[in-house]
């Protein structure tokens, strides 16, 4: 498989238990940074504990970079957000992009929930109050960023052509920009430490609010398969959230190769579903991950092997086939 085939020496490293002689060592993918390390750090140190499998990480630039070889099988399993892969899969991610038909989907693991993060004085109180205003454009470096974007403007009833676009390579370099003043706010994901590092120069921060109706539903999930929108807050423990407001989440997916046998990815899925309490201890990360919704129906077909864990854990599969 992977190790081999690509004659790459991982970054990852065994996780704690033992691995026995006759342990199979099996590949996963993640990327350098954000939340993706942790969260396939995490399986990786589940999956060789509590299986007779040796799970090593494998760090790429960016998820963009490893679903070709996911779809190829020259590595067996990746960690990433489900609109992501779906719209990878379809191949309509990046420019030219081709579709990927030989990824499956493994596991449903927690919510990624993102938002639009102003400054707690504009008067930016809808994403239709975007309008004429500075956001970030382009992100070459990180092409979900610009989905992300387009689909919140869509909220608002705009496009890129109704506020000032301001050129940014990644997500990073556009909350530099709004530290800088240059861009009226930024996409966010509920919770991060980089919330803090914002208040620190520009004081209190607000997520603003999204429309949730049917119809901005159905346009959120044509530009973000999987997608769905959750209401946050008030809370005095995220930052931004001290007032109610509706925003967008997806789910983080584990991934295979189709080709990957179906006794492998079974005791992968068992091992995450059957050691759920020490899966959300080993990072804040995963406390919002829930094992009943495993198996939660994306869009995307599920793995044969996954699909038997399933079926003998008595999990739902309603469209995961």
């Amino acid at each position: 498989m992977f190790f081999s085939k690509m004659g790459i020496t991982t970054v990852g490293i065994v996780f704690f238990g033992i691995v026995g002689a006759e342990a199979q060592t099996i590949g996963i993918g993640i990327t350098k940074g954000g939340a993706n390390p942790a969260i396939g750090a995490a399986i990786a140190s589940i999956v060789s504990k509590y299986s007779d499998l040796n799970m090593r990480t494998q760090a790429f630039s960016s998820g963009t970079r490893y679903a070709p070889l996911l779809d190829i099988g020259e590595v067996e399993f990746g960690v990433g957000n489900v609109s992501q892969f779906a719209l990878s899969m379809q191949g309509t991610f990046t420019f030219n992009d081709r579709p990927k038909p030989n990824i499956r989907l493994v596991a449903s693991l927690m919510p990624f929930r993102g938002g639009f993060l102003v400054k707690a004085d504009s008067n930016i109180r809808s994403l239709s109050d975007l309008k004429g205003r500075k956001i970030g454009a382009g992100f070459p470096g990180q092409p979900l960023a610009l989905v992300m974007h387009e689909a919140y403007l869509a909220n608002g009833g705009l496009t890129y052509e109704d506020v000032v676009p301001v050129p940014a390579t990644t997500m990073r370099s556009h909350w530099d920009l709004f530290k800088q003043g240059r861009v009226d706010g930024v996409m966010m994901s509920i919770g991060s430490g980089v919330v803090k590092e914002l208040m620190a120069t520009l004081g209190e921060v607000r997520y603003v609010s999204m429309d949730d109706s049917a119809e901005s539903l159905a346009k959120l999930k044509q530009a973000l398969p999987g997608a769905y929108f959750v209401t946050v807050g008030p809370s005095d423990n995220l930052d931004g959230a001290a007032e109610k407001f509706v925003t967008v989440a997806y789910d983080y997916g584990l991934w295979a190769a189709a080709d990957v046998s179906d006794d492998i990815v079974y005791r992968v899925v068992k091992a995450l579903h059957q050691n759920s309490k020490e899966f959300q201890e080993v990072s804040p990360l995963m406390t919002l991950y829930d094992s009943k919704a495993i198996s939660r129906a994306q869009g995307v077909p599920y793995h044969p092997g996954a699909l038997h864990y399933f079926r003998e854990a008595r999990l739902p599969v309603d469209g995961s086939e």
